[in-house]
């Protein structure tokens, strides 16, 4: 058994190699220290800054979902008035980071179908004060809207020497799954707002 990163009898470096060159002229991009070394691996080699923006700018562009998703969440949250961390794209997943308690309290409320309370479905009528309770009631309101997604919500207390704010980190979804989660919060926050 190999272990994780260590090459195989299959993989030709040099095909490996002319392959991506072969995709970064498509682009218009030249790597010149593109090259495999002695021990069979591909050195990507110095670039210059604009070659490294070119680069940036060509895989972003096969991450437009992912993009999409990150900047749909940005902008349900604004709409809601959420504070929450900028989305980022980690292995074409979407992660949402931390969140505060308040917000996970005021996000999860957001999310409560019409009509319920946070005690409704609970074992235990005072469970709104218990922060791994707030945690277990986003995450479950958050697979609803999702269809199944955020898996896990980890609930972190006020760190006591940096005076952290209490925290709920959420799982990363797919961006199918954060475009519905977008979704999900700009309709409550467009119903949540008077009409004039």
């Amino acid at each position: 058994m190999s272990s994780p990163g260590a090459l195989t009898d299959e993989v030709d470096p040099v095909g490996v190699m002319m392959g991506l060159e072969s995709v970064l002229n498509a682009a218009g991009i030249k790597l010149p220290g593109l090259r495999p070394d002695a021990r069979g691996l591909v050195e990507l080699g110095s670039v210059v800054p604009t070659t490294a923006t070119a680069l940036t700018r060509e895989l972003r562009s096969g991450l437009t979902r992912e993009y999409e998703a990150t900047q749909a969440v940005r902008q349900a949250a604004a709409a809601a008035g959420l504070r929450m961390q900028p989305p980022m794209v980690v292995r074409r997943r979407v992660h949402l980071g931390d969140i505060e308690l308040d917000t996970a309290e005021r996000l999860e409320a957001l999310l409560r179908p019409e009509g319920t309370s946070p005690a409704d479905a609970a074992d235990e009528p005072d469970r709104a004060a218990d922060p791994d309770r707030v945690a277990e009631r986003l995450i479950s309101r958050l697979r609803e809207v999702t269809d199944g997604g955020f898996l896990n919500a980890t609930y972190f207390g006020r760190c006591p020497r940096c005076g952290g704010h209490e925290l709920i980190e959420l799982d990363s979804v797919t961006p199918d799954q954060a475009l519905a989660f977008a979704h999900a919060v700009a309709e409550a926050a467009s119903e949540a707002v008077p009409a004039n």
